[in-house]
């Protein structure tokens, strides 16, 4: 069985052009598609580590801002506290001192009373002896 091919010289020669056209196509095509192709792998890989940075900052910062708005937190309870407590002073010290002016009030209201009895005491007995004395002198007229 014979496919009637015979190997003669144009097959080396299109052998030959076919390697040549190989070595052209390599170097005008396949090289600089695969240098394409491995620069867009790179600059992806590089994305891919940019993004990665990124997540790494970001999950950094939001700790920081976390520890930021703790911190925050209990200055400002601290602070609230401190003003309370300020304000408790305040309030105790406004009441002692109200405290204290009732009470000299209140003793030299009682001290006036007294004194202002002291002289209705000295006008009734005056008058007593006065109305003693009239009685008396009624009493002996009489």
């Amino acid at each position: 069985m014979s496919i009637g091919i015979i190997p003669n010289e144009t097959l080396f020669v299109e052998g030959g052009l076919f390697l040549v056209f190989m070595v052209i196509v390599n170097y005008v095509v396949l090289k600089p598609y695969l240098g394409i192709a491995k620069e867009r792998e790179e600059q992806a890989n590089k994305t891919l580590q940019d993004a990665e940075s990124l997540m790494k900052e970001r999950e950094a910062l939001l700790k920081e801002a976390k520890e930021i708005l703790e911190r925050a937190k209990k200055e400002a309870q601290q602070i609230l506290d401190e003003a309370v407590k300020k304000a408790n002073e305040e309030k105790q010290k406004i009441l002692k001192e109200a405290e204290e002016k009732a009470e000299l009030e209140y003793r030299s209201k009682v001290e006036k009373i007294k004194q202002d009895l002291e002289e209705q005491k000295k006008v009734l007995e005056a008058s007593l002896d006065s109305l003693v004395e009239d009685l008396v002198q009624k009493v002996i007229k009489g």
